[in-house]
């Protein structure tokens, strides 16, 4: 029903209305600090909104040179190996809304409509999207940073609480380089990792003995991945972790933030529809459409349970 036709004079017609422009511009701007998953996962928006699913090519270059004769016949060439895969997307709402009563009176006496609903809308769009990007849904079979099916999970030795400073670095180390510790050099070094809340909080009040140092600030200068590159390694804390490893263990996860390893599909962030009148009721509908995140390169990735 258009909003000419409903039940308010023309003054608070044109308040409403412009004040749920000004609610919506203000939303804009509001950070939700705890909200991390646009930090941890590079954010794609670029698909149609209203596309149905997100096809993907995974690239893997194969092929070495080698020494050959001036006149060889046999010389190796270069490939490309492809391999096809699908993320769902899905639609998800949640909106806000005011009584005929409520703006009747805010028009009659001058005072604003309460702008706190559309910031309560916003915020649970966000906590939705960044625990389906993290976590997942498994009722919608989509998978989280946290719990990909296909990264292979691995043992830590010990737990970080109980690690001396060489076997806390041996175990950032091994995280950084793969399963079971393998010291070659990868195509996309890990250059992340995500702790338990406990587990950084620990990290960081642990002196190295002798020194100002911490074993976090530590582990920040001298593990593998800051020697090779000189890049700065970003190690932080994340909820959901505390029990995501195997038998609800502490898990950390290793990996690079690179598209080309992971991607968080948006095609629609979320947006209000106009106002729609039911009776007495004026609803905004805010809908969004999202995927879980898409492990393009598992061997980018890590988890070590257990720690």
């Amino acid at each position: 029903m258009n909003l000419d036709n409903m039940n308010l004079n023309n003054s608070a017609l044109a308040q409403f209305r412009s004040q749920l422009v000004k609610f919506e511009t203000e939303s804009l701007e509001e950070d939700f600090d705890d909200i991390q998953y646009a930090e941890l996962i590079p954010v794609d928006t670029s698909g149609p909104e209203w596309i149905k699913g997100i096809t993907y090519r995974s690239l893997e270059k194969v092929g070495q040179a080698k020494w050959v004769s001036g006149g060889a016949q046999d010389v190796p060439n270069a490939d490309i190996l492809s391999k096809d895969s699908n993320t769902d997307i899905e639609l998800a709402a949640i909106g806000y809304a005011y009584t005929l009563e409520e703006i009747q009176q805010s028009a009659m006496h001058g005072f604003p409509l309460d702008s706190g609903r559309l910031s309560a809308a916003r915020r649970a769009a966000e906590e939705f999207t960044d625990n389906l990007a993290l976590s997942g849904d498994q009722n919608k079979g989509m998978e989280g940073l946290f719990n990909s099916s296909s990264v292979t999970p691995f043992a830590a030795p010990q737990t970080f609480d109980d690690a001396t400073l060489d076997q806390a670095l041996a175990m950032v180390n091994s995280g950084l380089v793969g399963i079971g510790g393998d010291l070659t050099r990868s195509r996309y070094p890990r250059d992340t990792v995500l702790l338990p809340a406990s587990t950084l909080t620990k990290l960081a009040s642990k002196r190295v003995e002798s020194t100002h140092e911490t074993f976090l600030s530590y582990l920040q200068k001298y593990n593998l991945y800051t020697v090779r590159t000189g890049n700065p390694l970003t190690i932080r804390d994340v909820s959901g972790l505390e029990t995501a490893g195997a038998g609800a263990t502490k898990r950390a996860v290793f990996y690079r933030r690179d598209p080309n390893v992971l991607k968080f599909h948006m095609p629609m962030p979320h947006k209000f529809l106009p106002v729609q009148q039911v009776i007495m009721e004026f609803k905004v509908p805010g809908i969004f459409r999202i995927g879980g995140t898409e492990i393009r390169r598992p061997d980018a990735i890590g988890y070590q349970d257990g720690v």
